[in-house]
């Protein structure tokens, strides 16, 4: 593997925006729920195709049903990595709302902390 690969898999993002977070979380959503019609939908239809295909169908529900599961233990990482308790925003100084951590960006935008490793 090329270092620069290595260095990208184990960089920490310590916030998200609003839109990133939902950004994420909806297309792992969308992705397990594919996933796992789509290994329904290949059981399912088993009786539809010729005998010679069956096994096929069997051994791509089995796949789709493994990958399935793997996105959702990523995405279940993705949620405890990023909870909703950790909600923080950034305001004005003028703001009567108090002020969490400030991620350098525009005033008043919202994002998903990672807490800090203890």
């Amino acid at each position: 593997m090329e270092p620069s690969a290595v260095l990208a898999a184990s960089e920490r993002i310590s916030s998200l925006s609003s839109s990133e977070f939902s950004t994420v979380y909806n297309l792992f959503s969308l992705a397990i729920a594919s996933l796992g019609f789509t290994s329904l939908f290949l059981v399912l239809s088993q009786r539809r195709v010729a005998p010679a295909y069956r096994n096929a169908l069997v051994v791509s529900a089995m796949v789709t049903g493994i990958a399935t599961y793997h996105y959702f233990r990523i995405f279940n990482n993705f949620r405890d990595s990023y909870p909703p308790g950790r909600h923080t925003c950034s305001a004005p100084s003028s703001s009567t709302r108090p002020t969490a951590t400030s991620t350098g960006s525009s005033p008043s935008r919202c994002c998903w902390s990672r807490p800090s490793p203890s």
